[in-house]
C-alpha cells in the first residue's frame, strides 16, 4: 500500500495539501491549551477547525492563519477564556465580534459568511 501511495503522489506531483480550515483557534497567552482543546472539540462537530498551540506572538499567528487560507479565526486570551468568549474575526472582511463558546458551533453552521 505504501508503494502505491508513493507512486500516486509522484504521478500527481506530490500529496494534496490539506484543506484550509473554516476556523483557526488562536489562543493569546500561556496556559490556554486545555481551553483551546475544549473549544476545538466543540467546534469540530460542525466545521473544519484547527488550533495554533504555538507560543508565537498573536501577530505571527495571524500571518500564519492567512497563509493557511483560514476563513475565520477565534482569538482569546486568559480573561476571555475565563469568561468563555472569543473574538471571532472574518479574515476576508476584517469584521470581528465577541462570541460565546456555546454560540460558536451554531454560528459556524448558520453564518457561512463569518461575523456580521
Amino acid at each position: 500500500l505504501d508503494r502505491t501511495v508513493m507512486v500516486l503522489d509522484q504521478q500527481r506531483g506530490g500529496a494534496l495539501p490539506p484543506p484550509a480550515p473554516d476556523l483557526l483557534l488562536l489562543p493569546d497567552g500561556s496556559d490556554l491549551d486545555l481551553s483551546t482543546a475544549e473549544l476545538a472539540r466543540a467546534a469540530r462537530r460542525v466545521a473544519n477547525v484547527a488550533a495554533d498551540y504555538s507560543r508565537r506572538s498573536l501577530r505571527a499567528k495571524m500571518r500564519a492563519a492567512a497563509r493557511a487560507g483560514a476563513r475565520r479565526v477565534a482569538i482569546f486570551n486568559p480573561p476571555e477564556a475565563e469568561r468563555r468568549v472569543v473574538q471571532l474575526r472574518d479574515l476576508a472582511s476584517g469584521d470581528q465580534r465577541e462570541v460565546g463558546w456555546d454560540e460558536l458551533p451554531a454560528l459556524l453552521t448558520t453564518d457561512p459568511g463569518g461575523p456580521a
